[in-house]
This record gives C-alpha cells, structure tokens and sequence, in this order.
C-alpha cells in the first residue's frame, strides 16, 4: 500500500473520473462492469468488463495477498444460472453446456470460496491455501 493515503485516494479519484469519462455503453450490450481492486503493491486497478455479442465465458484472474479473484461476463442471451466447482488448482465454470475450466495461479482452498452473478458479471473470490 502505498505511504501516503492521499496517494490512495487520488489513484481511486482517477479511476472513478476514467470510468465516468468512459462514454455511453456499447451497441447490443446489456450491462458495463468495473471492479475497483489492489494488486500487487497495494496499488488500486480499474478492471473494464465489456458485454457484446460474444457467447463464451471469458474468465479473468486476479491474484491479490490473499485472495484469488475470477471475473467472466456472462453471454447476453444466457439465461441458465451458472454452476462453479473448486479444486486446489483450478476453477470449472458451467453454463449450459458449456465449461470453461480456469488455471488458478496458486493454491486456494475450495471450502473458502464463493461466487456471486450480478447484472450479468461472474464474480468469485477464493481464498489462498
């Protein structure tokens, strides 16, 4: 983190003015995601989640100190709740048909980890082993 919590929040402010400088949101989508996190140093990150046409789960992994975060907009036409299963190494996300295994980058522990499906955004959040 960095030594200065004014450095913090200019960083945050930054990111909140990018975000509402951003535009209007994209032809065919039905939502537009942010996640404001820290990574590595503490440093916070805007993350842009964009839903278009696509039809796959696209996930993206973050890992922090403690935790490891996967985030994957859903297809827009999905209307089946996903399912998320755990392992050591790996997350398996099903819609459908469809499962995306995700290659974690460190050990989590599968009882400490939930999962959430809020205006079309896959979120979860495992806790390192």
């Amino acid at each position: 983190m960095p030594d200065n919590r004014d450095d913090v929040y200019r960083i945050i402010t930054r990111l909140i003015e990018e975000f509402m400088d951003d535009g209007g949101l994209p032809r065919g989508s039905r939502f537009r995601g942010y996640a404001i996190i820290t990574g590595p140093g503490g440093i916070p990150a805007m993350i842009r989640i964009h839903a278009g046409e696509h039809r796959d789960i696209i996930p993206e992994v973050i890992e922090g100190e403690g935790e490891v975060w996967v985030s994957a907009a859903l297809p827009p036409v999905s209307v089946t709740i996903p399912s998320v299963a755990f392992q050591p190494l790996l997350v398996e996300i099903s819609l459908g048909t469809e499962t995306v295994a995700v290659n974690l980058p460190c050990r989590i522990d599968p009882g400490d980890c939930s999962w959430q499906v809020r205006n079309g955004v896959l979120d979860i959040s495992c806790r390192k082993a």
